[in-house]
């Protein structure tokens, strides 16, 4: 999976690219940073272990709502998580119409199926776990720096995500999600390995979308 078309980076480039930013600028970059630590909050929620409180979110259709709010500083670029957003409606839709606890362990069933104790993708989910809350902090602080205007400790910060999202995700994750894609015998499963792309793509400014899934079958709905 190589030459992966380059995408535009996120609004926030990285430190060594970032202009001098005056203050109502600043502000903006600040809303996206909160915007970019939603988003790897929606993706530990949706690929996370199927607690209660999570599967209630899915039910209600708050995740969709949630992925909705984060992904509005992307513009046009938002549309590559249709797919995703258009599962997370139709699984909360459909869990209405299940008995709440039936439901629920449907979900744990799935998810230990897929990334529990021993499953062929604990391994790659654990990692996206924990790096997910590190970035979704990181986002936090890098926006109360641009807000403080502390211009250089929010360069750094977004200089220590950039490492950790090319060192640690990039070189590990496409193949990851390759594998989980071609593995999954439902379409959650599928829609977590094409949402934890998407973030990819989006914070790494490559397109990895087009390889990792190329020659796959389309996210089905039914």
């Amino acid at each position: 999976m190589t030459d992966e078309r380059p995408l535009e980076p996120p609004l926030t480039p990285r430190a060594e690219e970032q202009p001098e930013l005056d203050s109502k600028t600043a502000r903006g970059v600040s809303w996206i940073c909160r915007s970019r630590a939603k988003m790897w909050d929606v993706l530990a929620e949706v690929i996370g272990e199927p607690t209660d409180e999570r599967v209630d979110l899915l039910r209600s259709g708050e995740l969709e709502y949630r992925l909705q709010e984060a992904i509005e500083w992307l513009g046009e670029d938002a549309g590559r998580f249709l797919d995703t957003e258009m599962m997370l409606g139709l699984i909360g839709r459909r869990s209405k119409r299940v008995d709440v606890e039936a439901d629920r362990a449907d979900r744990r069933e799935k998810f230990n199926e897929l990334f529990g104790e021993g499953a062929p993708f604990e391994a790659g989910h654990r990692l996206l776990m924990e790096k997910a809350g590190e970035l979704a902090a990181s986002c936090r602080r890098e926006g109360e720096a641009w807000a403080a205007e502390e211009a250089d400790e929010a360069k750094t910060l977004r200089m220590e995500q950039a490492k950790v999202i090319e060192e640690e995700l990039s070189t590990v994750i496409p193949q990851w999600a390759h594998d989980l894609d071609e593995a999954a015998t439902h379409p959650f499963g599928r829609m977590c390995a094409r949402f934890t792309v998407s973030v990819l793509s989006i914070e790494s400014g490559r397109d990895f979308e087009s390889t990792v899934f190329r020659g796959s079958a389309p996210l089905t709905f039914s």
